[in-house]
């Protein structure tokens, strides 16, 4: 008969030790990269790569022009390794309270760049006021494998834009808090024509600035317009709401763009005003994977986050 026991034997014999040299060789794809990371000389981690080799009867890493390449066996490991191991730790922070003051930990989120702009100086404040030694490290939105990132630990959180109520990666293992929602505003400098006589008409006239992360060529205003069989002059696209700001306040062009915006762009005398045609509401979702929903680590992360957005919409007020 089948048992627990049964399941965990082939364990029997395992250095933990090396599991977490071949995971860093695996993910560096370098016998010499993972040593630094791990703080090895470069023959201490080649003779745990050779221990390894015989323990999995494989290669595992073999050079392939100028590097090192996983073979079959190993990319076929490499994720559930990953997982593995960044549950096992996990499991282990879990076994006391989280204590920043006491943590010297990076927390990984993936998010959009206006969120970005807009929380970021905050949230780094408050983690540092808090005297803490935890520090942030954030990677753009557009990571080609996100779900795998989040499932193998690799990412705490990620932070995306959710439209009508879905987001990219709804879905029975990953779970779901939405931090804020918000509208959408023309932005453009005081002086411009379309100001004097705001409408439908003057706006479709204008000029307008597109801010696409994807770099996809229509966004949702266009996709509102297409229903409507309207559409405006996109005269310029850019992949970042970092540059847009500036853009808006030294040309004829209109951005329509999340109504907070507004925090950074009424500082330079740029004017915001309600767009001439209902468009949907939109927001920022935090989701992280199910099987690190409880870790004390994360929770508080999610809970800065929380405190630091709060407030941060609406901004649909007149200028």
């Amino acid at each position: 008969m089948f048992s627990m026991h049964d399941s965990l034997s082939r364990l029997r014999g395992l250095d933990l030790d090396q599991l977490v040299y071949l995971d860093a060789m695996l993910r560096l794809r370098s016998v010499s990269r993972a040593a630094d990371a791990m703080g090895l000389t470069q023959s201490a981690m080649s003779h745990a790569l050779r221990r390894l080799r015989v323990r999995f009867d494989d290669p595992l890493l073999v050079r392939v022009g100028g590097g090192m390449a996983p073979t079959p066996f190993a990319e076929q490991l490499r994720p559930g390794l990953r997982a593995a191991l960044v549950a096992l730790q996990r499991a282990l922070e879990r076994a006391g309270p989280f204590d920043p003051a006491a943590e010297a930990r990076t927390f990984r989120i993936a998010s959009p760049d206006l969120f970005d702009l807009l929380v970021l100086p905050t949230l780094i404040r408050r983690i540092r006021a808090a005297g803490t030694r935890l520090s942030v490290q954030v990677t753009s939105y557009g990571l080609p494998s996100l779900q795998g990132a989040l499932a193998q630990g690799d990412l705490d959180l990620a932070l995306l834009p959710i439209l009508s109520g879905g987001s990219q990666l709804d879905g029975s293992e990953f779970m779901r808090r939405t931090l804020f929602r918000d509208g959408f505003r023309c932005f453009f400098r005081a002086d411009h024509p379309v100001n004097s006589d705001w409408g439908l008409d003057g706006w479709l006239a204008a000029d307008h600035l597109l801010v696409s992360p994807t770099g996809r060529s229509h966004g949702v205003v266009d996709r509102v317009l297409e229903q409507q069989g309207r559409r405006r002059s996109v005269a310029l696209q850019v992949q970042g709401f970092g540059v847009a700001p500036g853009i808006v306040a030294n040309s004829d062009l209109v951005l329509t763009a999340p109504a907070s915006l507004a925090r950074l762009t009424r500082p330079l005398g740029i004017v915001d005003r309600e767009p001439p045609v209902p468009l949907p509401t939109h927001g920022i979702a935090m989701l992280w994977h199910r099987r690190f929903g409880e870790e004390p680590g994360l929770r508080w992360l999610m809970d800065q986050l929380a405190a630091v957005t709060c407030g941060l919409v609406p901004w649909t007020g007149a200028h």
